[in-house]
């Protein structure tokens, strides 16, 4: 646990404590037998989530945690025992092994730790304790006010979305009210702090716009609105074109939907920044309609490129530069045109990018297939020696480049030393956004299959959490 706190708070703590635990037997072979406490095992399994890069030991121990963990629920399972009487070191291990660190979101993991605080279930070591002068009721009742509090001030955010997507002319667009809801699910995720509701609300904005867009080139838009809306933007104005320039009414409806919250974003950032952002954020829009062009135009004429073209541009149009950076100069950090441009923080944003996308494509590459469109597995596939086993290796090397991205981001993330001229908070959005893209494709593609991530939504925006349950 002190190891996993340290991480979290980048402090440079070395793995190499961890190797003595790195065997079944060690736990086995103790006097007391501690492999049989679940709780230690629970803990050590969090804390291997926190890998970097070439820790292998890291690697091993992940394993056989993640194993025994799951052995115990099988058990369970086996013993047809009813849940209502579960212990909570077996909720939290369901929870660990069914929501991994990665897709553990702060707002989620908020509301489960709330909802399992049991005053009586402190411990220390192999000794149950309740301490008289602990208040914990009256902890879980403030705990509980401000997660509720704050839940109010997130469905005032989302109505408020809502009722943009209305006035904007937005709303009878193809699944614009699901997707805003897991936009702003995103933004909550991403933006957690009370005082973040700026960035939350523009996320939420340019990432529903980034969907919409994209259903434009990939599935109703004509090549001429298309090839129409990528020209307004590049000939960018602020006052905006003419009625006459645009080649149809849905193009003069997205174009004035993103024109408008870009002119929101900039004149927001200015009093943090101080200075126009202007600039920079048409710079990453236009980079991402210039690439969902490119990926058009190899539709149109059946071209397949190469995995590296496909990877170069596919990290560009899944869109992160066109909903996460316009909202990170909202999170109250001041980031100078130095440190956006600059090789660091370019790094994180390429790399949570490709991380994203690999999720994506891993995810979703069957029904991309079906659809004509080029993706990362399919690529590999083509490539690779052929035969019965093409998918299975595909995949292989699909997960290991997720994997290894995650840890290098992760690593970005807590990194004070080279990674100190990014801000901490800014560095935690994007791994935090790493996490957003776990959950969404954690087994398959959640964003499309648009009925798998509502119960997950309403428990964080909808549902408040009862303080006489909590405490009874």
């Amino acid at each position: 646990m002190a190891f996993r706190i340290l991480r979290l708070h980048g402090y440079p703590v070395s793995a190499d404590a961890f190797h003595r635990f790195g065997e079944e037997r060690f736990w086995s072979d103790t006097l007391e037998g501690y492999l049989k406490d679940e709780r230690a095992v629970l803990e050590l399994h969090k804390a291997s989530k926190l890998i970097f890069p070439r820790e292998s030991i890291m690697e091993h121990q992940q394993a056989w945690t993640r194993q025994f963990l799951a052995k115990l629920v099988e058990k369970d399972e086996s013993d047809n025992r009813p849940r209502t009487h579960e212990s909570l070191v077996k909720k939290k291990v369901r929870n660990v092994l069914s929501y991994p660190f990665r897709s553990d979101l702060e707002p989620v993991a908020r509301k489960r730790n709330i909802e399992q605080f049991r005053t009586e279930s402190s411990r220390l070591l192999k000794s149950s304790f309740s301490c008289t002068n602990f208040a914990g009721n009256d902890l879980a009742k403030l705990a509980v006010e401000d997660f509720n509090s704050l839940q109010s001030s997130h469905r005032r955010e989302l109505q408020h979305l809502m009722l943009w997507l209305e006035e904007k002319g937005l709303d009878e667009m193809r699944l614009a009210k699901v997707r805003m809801g897991y936009c702003y699910f995103s933004a909550v995720a991403t933006f957690s702090d009370a005082d973040h509701s700026d960035a939350r609300v523009l996320f939420s904005k340019h990432a529903l716009l980034v969907s919409l867009v994209d259903d434009l080139f990939d599935m109703f838009g004509t090549h001429e609105e298309i090839l129409n809306l990528v020209h307004l933007f590049e000939r960018w104005d602020v006052n905006g074109p003419t009625s006459s320039q645009f080649s149809s009414e849905l193009v003069e409806t997205l174009y004035w939907a993103i024109h408008s919250t870009i002119c929101e974003n900039v004149e927001k950032a200015f009093p943090t920044q101080g200075r126009s952002v202007m600039n920079h954020i048409v710079e990453l829009w236009v980079e991402m309609l210039k690439g969902m062009l490119k990926e058009a135009e190899w539709s149109k004429t059946n071209t397949i490129p190469t995995l590296e073209e496909y990877s170069t541009n596919a990290t560009i149009t899944l869109g992160v530069g066109a909903f996460l950076v316009p909202a990170l100069y909202l999170a109250g950090q001041k980031l100078s045109e130095e440190v956006v441009k600059g090789l660091k923080f370019q790094k994180l944003f390429r790399e949570t990018s490709n991380c994203g996308r690999l999720l994506n494509d891993s995810r979703g590459y069957e029904r991309e297939a079906a659809e004509g469109k080029p993706n990362a597995v399919l690529l590999r596939m083509k490539q690779g020696k052929g035969g019965n086993g093409a998918e299975e290796e595909a995949m292989e090397e699909v997960e290991r480049s997720i994997e290894n991205l995650t840890r290098q981001v992760l690593e970005m993330a807590l990194d004070e030393n080279d990674y100190g001229q990014v801000p901490s908070e800014i560095r935690d959005m994007f791994w935090k956004s790493i996490q957003v893209f776990y959950l969404f494709y954690m087994k398959e593609d959640l964003y499309h299959a648009s009925t798998k991530l509502v119960n997950v939504v309403e428990s964080v925006i909808n549902e408040p959490i009862s303080l006489h349950e909590n405490l009874g």
